[in-house]
């Protein structure tokens, strides 16, 4: 269904069918996104449905394991990189648009690539992207991260600036937990590096 196609309806409809798919904890960060997305949407003067959407289908692949969704994206012909192997913690976003046509039957391109964007963000993000990676990091019920507060008012402000926090954040606890980095957020990072 194309974004001009949906309806608050459809949106009610979206909400009951995550509900039974992810665990409790999972869909009410997906609530919790949904929300804040709406409201990033209406400070920075985008379609807020769109927004509401992506935000709360975002999450729509997380609760496969790793081995589920290896094979679920090859099965759908995308080709992981050596990189997305190595961080299996991004492997849910590059399946959800998958899934999000599948099972909810979404079209809308932009609303796609906000769901495939969310965990690592990528060079050249929309508005509606950058709206979705930051909405998963400081939505309300995220734990207690450092400078949270500050990035939540930032979000609002000078969405650029934040994305780049985030993006700084991310990367820095990766790197002090041994984590690998896929090579998108650091291509994330290069890009809203030289746009702030």
């Amino acid at each position: 269904m194309d974004s001009q196609d949906f309806k608050r309806e459809d949106l009610i409809e979206i909400r009951k069918k995550l509900k039974k798919a992810l665990p409790g904890k999972r869909y009410e960060h997906s609530i919790g996104v949904e929300y804040t997305s709406a409201c990033l949407a209406m400070a920075h003067g985008t379609d807020i449905l769109k927004a509401e959407i992506a935000g709360l289908v975002h999450d729509c692949a997380k609760h496969f394991t790793d081995k589920e969704l290896i094979r679920l994206c090859g099965d759908a012909g995308i080709k992981l990189t050596d990189s997305q192997l190595a961080a299996p913690q991004v492997l849910h976003a590059v399946y959800a648009p998958v899934l999000a046509r599948k099972e909810y039957f979404i079209d809308d391109g932009e609303i796609l690539s906000a769901i495939r964007w969310h965990t690592t963000g990528k060079a050249d993000m929309n508005l509606l992207d950058m709206i979705v990676y930051t909405a998963d990091y400081i939505e309300p019920s995220r734990k207690k991260l450092e400078g949270i507060d500050e990035l939540r008012e930032l979000a609002f402000t000078n969405i650029k600036l934040c994305v780049y926090r985030i993006t700084e954040n991310t990367i820095k606890y990766l790197n002090e937990k041994g984590i690998e980095i896929d090579e998108t957020t650091l291509q994330c990072y290069d890009w809203i590096k030289k746009e702030v």
